[in-house]
């Protein structure tokens, strides 16, 4: 069963924290940029919906999704 407030954790090792903000290391493997480490809290029907599309391959895991999710809106709010 899914709990109301579900919380997705992007990214795994923390290296250094700048002003407060963790920073990965890790490198994006098409952007060459660093990605920030932070948390997300979703709907429980969202997030089901995420675990979907990662069973069908369409999303690698949820990372990819609130990427993916997070660049469309960007380019419809620049527009």
């Amino acid at each position: 069963m899914v709990s109301n407030c579900l919380t997705m954790t992007i990214m795994v090792e923390q290296r250094f924290k700048p002003f407060g903000c963790m920073i990965d290391t890790m490198v994006g493997q098409k952007t060459g940029r660093r990605k920030v480490k932070t948390g997300v809290t979703i709907d429980p029907e969202l997030f089901e919906w995420i675990q979907e599309k990662i069973k069908t391959k369409e999303f690698s895991n949820l990372t990819h999704a609130v990427e993916r999710g997070l660049f469309l809106l960007r380019e419809t709010m620049e527009k």
